[in-house]
């Protein structure tokens, strides 16, 4: 065969003993050079096929004599693909015409992939084809993931008696030296012709020579040219060493000399070579070896029949082709996108595909993508490609770590995707990729974020087959891409919330009453356990508060696994400087948790959201809080641990558990301690488009409230009280239930109020109609008498005696400044004063305490209101500046009051000493009809404002 590692001119015999190593008899003429991988394979994959060079021809031997000691050959032989049953392992004559291709009575053994496979004389072992070794096929062929190949060793030992063995191998692939081993050469070039020759031995980096290098060793035994020639004269004469070098494109060089170190006795540097010397001997130097790059050891001047031991750093099969002669399958990526995203098309932009993805929702597509690169300059023929693509729980346990599979052995069956080409290389050793047709993408469902394999993961299994020197040459053994894989995030997120029933109460109140407490839950997996707490505190007047929930580490007890003691109030005083903290507790009662607090347990989603209640619609009893003032407010938190997944630690897409110390709490809701002003409407109906609500409370035991002497009648929910049920002295009374309350409030369903359809009241034209002088400014109603037109008007109080009507249309807002009133003496129904006021908004003064007059208010949506102290700027927010000591004066308005809105904004009363004493009385008293009949009955219209079908009474 061809030992390709090998090239050199002339040269003449020699036989030196040898001892150890790697032993190359150096012997014959000119061999052919590196033309190409696939000429190489041809060759070596002929079975019983001698080869020859034109000239003399060079063995593998195994020998034994006084000059040598070549005692074994070891030896690799490499495939493309598994081989196939009927290969077997040959041992060739060398067939030349030179000497005996044995002689002596050696016995040879022949060792298999570590199985003694034959053990024979030599000499006796030929046949004219050859010497097969062993009948069965070739077994324990072990893939190998540096080379892509399959391998199989092959040994040849001398186990007895002298004399020479010379051979060639042939097993069906590429035959090649092994760095490990011992090699042994010979040749049957006659030893009377003294001829010299150069000498290259190839090798290659290997997978473990990093790109920047590393320094790795050679050895050579018995470094000599034989002393004596063939007629006996002595001779001396000297031979030299370099390392030349070269990528996997470009020409070889001679390296620099400098990058030889550790020289070992007898060995000397030469300007830019190295000497050996002394016979019998070994040397040995180092020299800085480059990853991803071609070596050959050029022997200059050596005798042709010299036998010599080399030992190299790597295998002879790395010349020929590169550690990993095209990178492993390339690569395998994924990225997520939601429904309405388009197809990601490009492979490197930053963000887009990455190793590992997440996808959290439904409708959300996963999208695979997959390149093959190839690091050599040899173009692939035909790169045949399949996909997989398969959930698992765990990616890792499909990585090709170790070997490379097949496809037909995975599991799910993956489909062949493409056979396709890599784009032709140009002169520099660069990158060359192959982009994979891309799938279709896979669109999220919910059963898939229930699953409990949750990764969804892509990988390619390919080859090239050929390349374009030798088109069905080479074929390269399968490379399988690292798995892509999106994790299917089964995510859960829990919002704790608190309500009350209301935001206020009143000095000396006991009761807080409609607390709900509930955690929202959405995702689409159950909690992991948890711990909850529902806790109240006190922020006293003045002090502030943060109006938004949070998260909160509450720590655990020094050296243990337990939060401190009381926890669940740890949040109030530590995150919102609350004092007088109360932990709610499971039991039963108003005030108690419907749930245990502490008792960890799992809140279900199940993909869609769930509530999970804590309290519903409880009271609290705050009478052992000491000392409440208006101003300080009593609060209520609700907080939970382990309330969702942390991120993924660096690395992972896979979200983990908190720690149960780690804590979500709701935004603080409060009741504030304060006035709650009271109203009384006397002497006649509330009529109202909108809803009537007004507050009560209860202290001591007895309620206070705003009332209505006679009916409410609303076209939405009435809270409030008729029929003068809350009317008491300063002791109040007794609590009432809701039916109580509503006595006299219309309704047409169940609930109180929705009577039906309240037509708002028009105030004829007799009242407000007639000529008008103009007015403007700030008049006192003390001077006006008659009926005037006015844009806005800042209106003077006064008194008004018998026989004064003052009538007051105004465009824009009349502002009331000082209190209108009647002179106190004796009045007939002609003379009863009147004042009636028309404008779009109406605004009473803080420091006016008694209107009487017709108060109409007739704008549209945020106008149109009566405002009992200051204005309003708009409707939600008609609240605004108050507290207990502004508009703190109570207020009586004696006469009508229609208003789009009515804004009832005085403070007073409510105090302990007399919590039911109102800040408004809306007084319709008897004198508002009267004088309205004597300013109507000289008019003979009758005029119908409305019908109204009632049921007859039985």
């Amino acid at each position: 065969m061809i030992f390709k590692g090998w090239q050199h001119t002339r040269s003449s015999l020699a036989l030196p003993v040898v001892r150890l190593g790697l032993v190359l008899a150096i012997l014959g003429a000119s061999l052919v050079s590196l033309i190409g991988l696939g000429q190489v394979a041809n060759a070596d994959t002929a079975p019983v096929s001698s080869v020859r060079t034109s000239g003399k021809n060079i063995y593998y031997t195994v020998a034994y004599s006084q000059y040598t000691d070549a005692g074994r050959t070891d030896l690799a032989v490499y495939y493309d693909h598994m081989p196939r049953a009927d290969y077997r392992v040959w041992i060739l004559a060398p067939d030349d015409s030179g000497p005996s291709r044995c002689g002596g009575n050696m016995v040879v053994r022949v060792v298999v992939a570590g199985v003694l496979r034959s053990d024979a004389s030599a000499c006796d072992s030929y046949s004219s084809n050859g010497w097969q070794i062993g009948s069965g096929g070739l077994q324990n062929v072990t893939y190998d993931p540096n080379t892509g190949m399959y391998r199989l060793d092959v040994t040849v030992i001398r186990r007895s008696g002298e004399g020479h063995f010379r051979f060639r191998l042939s097993a069906g692939g590429l035959v090649r030296s092994v760095a490990s081993g011992v090699m042994s050469y010979e040749t049957t070039f006659p030893r009377a012709t003294e001829e010299h020759g150069n000498y290259r031995l190839n090798f290659g980096s290997d997978c473990t020579i990093p790109t920047a290098g590393v320094s790795r060793t050679i050895t050579i035994v018995d470094p000599d040219n034989y002393p004596e020639d063939t007629t006996g004269a002595q001779r001396s004469e000297s031979f030299y060493v370099h390392v030349e070098e070269a990528t996997r494109t470009g020409a070889f060089r001679r390296i620099s000399s400098s990058r030889y170190t550790n020289l070992s006795p007898y060995i000397y540097r030469s300007g830019d070579q190295l000497r050996p010397s002394l016979d019998g001997e070994q040397v040995q130097f180092n020299f800085n070896m480059l990853g991803e790059h071609r070596y050959r050891l050029v022997f200059e001047g050596l005798d042709s029949n010299n036998t010599i031991q080399v030992r190299l750093p790597t295998d002879e099969i790395y010349h020929d082709i590169p550690c990993r002669w095209w990178e492993d399958a390339g690569e395998s990526r994924t990225t997520v996108r939601s429904g309405s995203q388009a197809t990601p098309t490009s492979w490197s932009a930053p963000g887009v595909y990455s190793t590992r993805a997440s996808a959290s929702a439904a409708g959300q597509r996963i999208f695979f993508a997959h390149r093959i690169e190839n690091l050599t300059n040899n173009q692939s023929a035909r790169l045949e490609t399949w996909v997989q693509r398969w959930w698992t729980g765990n990616p890792s346990a499909h990585s090709p770590v170790t070997s490379a599979q097949p496809p037909g052995g995975w599991t799910p069956a993956p489909v062949r995707v493409s056979d396709a080409t890599f784009p032709t290389p140009d002169t520099s050793w660069g990158r060359y990729y192959y982009y994979v047709p891309r799938g279709s993408a896979h669109v999220v469902t919910t059963s898939d974020l229930q699953r409990t394999d949750r990764y969804l993961c892509e990988r390619i299994a390919t080859r090239p087959v050929g390349h374009a020197s030798n088109p069905g040459g080479l074929n390269q053994g399968w490379r399988l891409s690292e798995p892509a894989c999106t994790y299917l995030e089964q995510s859960y997120n829990i919002q704790p919330v608190v309500q009350l029933g209301r935001s206020s109460i009143g000095e000396g109140e006991t009761m807080v009453e409609g607390i709900t407490a509930r955690f929202e839950a959405t995702g689409t997996r159950a909690s992991d356990p948890s711990i909850h707490f529902l806790s109240r505190f006190v922020v006293r007047a003045g002090q502030p508060l943060a109006n938004s929930g949070g998260e909160q580490d509450i720590p655990y007890q020094p050296g243990t696994g337990a939060l401190v003691n009381n926890w669940e109030c740890y949040i109030a005083q530590s995150v919102f400087s609350g004092t007088e903290c109360k932990r709610f507790i499971y039991g039963s009662g108003g005030e108690s948790l419907n749930q245990p607090h502490n008792q960890y347990r799992t809140i279900p989603t199940n993909g869609s959201p769930y509530v999970f209640s804590v309290m519903n619609n409880g009271s609290d009893d705050i009478s052992s809080i000491a000392n409440l003032q208006v101003g300080d407010r009593v609060c209520y938190i609700l907080g939970l641990s382990r309330y969702g997944l942390d991120p993924p630690a660096s690395g992972s897409v896979e979200s983990t558990t908190k720690d149960n110390n780690d804590f979500r709490y709701s935004a603080p809701v409060c009741v504030t301690v304060a006035k709650v002003p009271k109203v009384q409407f006397w002497g006649g109906d509330v009529q109202s488009e909108g809803m009537v609500r007004t507050m009560s409370s209860t202290a001591n035991s007895r309620m206070y409230g705003s009332w209505a002497e006679y009916a409410i009648l609303s076209n939405e929910p009435v809270s409030s009280a008729s029929g003068a049920s809350l009317s008491a002295g300063v002791t109040g009374r007794s609590p009432l239930g809701a039916a109580e309350l509503n006595r006299l409030t219309f309704a047409n369903t169940g609930a109180y109020g929705q009577f039906g359809q309240i037509i708002r009241t028009e105030i004829p034209a007799t009242l407000t109609g007639g000529p008008g002088a103009a007015l403007s400014g700030s008049p006192s109603i003390a001077g006006l008498n008659g009926v005037y037109n006015a844009s806005t008007l800042q209106l003077g109080g006064g008194e008004l005696g018998p026989g004064r009507r003052v009538v007051i249309r105004a465009s824009g807002t009349v502002r009331i400044t000082g209190n209108i009133t009647y002179q106190a003496t004796n009045y007939t129904a002609a003379t009863i004063p009147q004042v009636v006021i028309v404008a779009d908004n109406i605004v009473i003064d803080a420091a006016v305490t008694e209107v009487n007059g017709w108060l109409i208010a007739r704008g549209t949506g945020n106008s149109g209101y009566v405002s009992t102290c200051g204005p309003v700027g708009v409707s939600t927010q008609w609240l605004d500046g108050l507290n207990s000591t502004t508009c703190n004066n109570p207020l009586r308005i004696n006469g009508p009051i229609v208003a789009n809105h009515l804004y009832l904004r005085r403070t007073f009363g409510s105090e302990a000493a007399d919590r039911g004493a109102p800040a408004e009385i809306l007084n319709l008293r008897p004198d508002t009809y009267i004088s309205a009949y004597e300013a109507t009955r000289n008019t003979s219209n009758i005029r119908t404002n409305y019908i109204r079908e009632l049921p007859p009474r039985f």
